[in-house]
């Protein structure tokens, strides 16, 4: 058998190598049929990176970041292509400052077996604007907003840095003409020590956009003193007597608070820092105002004026007050009677003194149930209560619930 076998191999083994080949070739073309290639192109755009500027330079516009990529590959593969397989750069190494068109490169990635093939890309080019970076250390300059008040002088402000870098593309660094930062001085009487924000301007007091300022915030220090020959006193409003029985004093105060006032150094130093002014408050049961005039030595005058008006604010002092009054029936019908438990309520109120003092339980409060469409029965029922004085209120009722027991009446002279 074996012998057999042996000079068969020999005879047709050439033929059956072809035979094996030619099946292999057509699984092949098959194969290929069913899978057909297909160019399209991919749906996200595809980033673009080495967009860095050499060392140097500094790229000054905003090139394109993303290209358009158009591939054929075999419809089985499309299934599994992304934008993640492919790579788009550019290569920015030994540019010079300039305007370019820089082209972009595009690379399969770990494609391996699969067959993909680019055809196209938009952009090809990206266009690259470069310049010289510069860097330049500039003094800090403080704008002060306001003035001090008459007899307070502005010293010389410094600042914390004193200076300040800075840096990008060169023809915006050349165009900065200041570094600055704006204080409120306003009416101020002491020194100013504040952190402010820091801004590139032009000539013309414009920003300057797009420069690197480092650091940005600076702490400004700005002296302000008093001058020997001013002096701010301050007005110190002294109330005597006692406001009518029932009111309280709430407040007093004087406009201006203060005055500043000027004259000979020595007998400035030697003035007291306030003026107290005596208002008399007997009797008052309102707010009222008052006009005063301060007294100062000779030498010495007010800047402004010396005539002070002082506010006197009184109010009703406020009390609560304990009170019983009955409950009344009302809307009960025709041939019902009803019997309530307790019969009447302890309400405590609060308001003014006065109104208290002139508040009559019989007609200035009302307590009642309103029993419109109560059946005959037992029910809980919580009263309702009006105060009639808007300046009054009600802080509480006992009890909340009252016990309304309605049972129908009998007419004694059918009987």
């Amino acid at each position: 058998m074996s012998d057999r076998f042996r000079r068969w191999w020999a005879n047709n083994w050439a033929s059956l190598i072809i035979s094996i080949g030619l099946a292999i070739a057509i699984w092949v073309v098959a194969t290929e049929d069913a899978d057909s290639i297909e160019v399209r192109t991919l749906p996200s755009r595809v980033p673009i990176s080495g967009v860095e500027a050499p060392a140097g330079l500094i790229i000054v516009n905003e090139p394109t970041s993303t290209t358009e990529i158009t591939l054929r590959a075999q419809e089985s593969t499309w299934q599994s292509l992304s934008a993640e397989d492919i790579l788009a750069t550019i290569d920015l190494t030994g540019f010079e400052p300039g305007v370019h068109q820089v082209p972009v490169t595009v690379e399969i990635l770990g494609q391996g077996s699969r067959r993909v093939a680019v055809v196209a890309w938009n952009p090809t080019q990206v266009r690259v604007v470069l310049e010289q970076e510069e860097t330049r250390e500039v003094p800090i300059q403080v704008g002060l907003q306001g003035q001090p008040p008459l007899g307070f002088t502005l010293g010389e402000y410094s600042t914390d840095p004193p200076s300040v870098t800075l840096q990008g593309p060169q023809s915006l660094v050349e165009l900065v003409s200041e570094v600055r930062g704006e204080v409120n001085v306003d009416d101020v009487r002491s020194e100013v020590r504040e952190e402010i924000q820091l801004v590139a301007l032009d000539s013309e007091g414009n920003p300057v956009e797009d420069v690197a300022i480092t650091p940005n915030r600076a702490v400004v220090t700005v002296p302000i003193t008093q001058d020997a020959r001013f002096k701010v006193i301050s007005i110190v409003p002294s109330p005597i007597g006692r406001v009518e029985d029932g009111y309280r004093l709430v407040q007093i105060e004087a406009d201006p608070a203060s005055v500043t006032v000027q004259g000979d150094p020595d007998v400035i130093d030697r003035l007291e820092g306030s003026i107290r002014l005596t208002v008399d408050i007997s009797g008052l049961s309102d707010t009222i105002f008052f006009t005063n005039t301060i007294s100062l030595p000779p030498g010495v005058t007010p800047i402004e004026t010396e005539t002070v008006r002082i506010r006197v604010q009184v109010e009703p002092q406020i009390a609560s007050q304990s009170i019983n009054i009955p409950i009344e029936v009302v809307n009960l019908a025709e041939g019902f009677e009803a019997i309530i438990s307790p019969e009447q309520l302890e309400i405590i109120i609060e308001g003014p003194v006065p109104t208290l003092d002139d508040f009559n339980p019989e007609t200035d409060i009302r307590a009642f149930i309103d029993l419109t469409d109560f059946p005959v029965g037992t029910a809980t029922i919580t009263p309702e209560v009006e105060v009639l004085l808007d300046d009054l209120s009600i802080i509480s009722i006992f009890p909340v619930d009252i016990e309304v027991e309605i049972l129908e009446t009998t007419d004694e002279t059918s009987q």
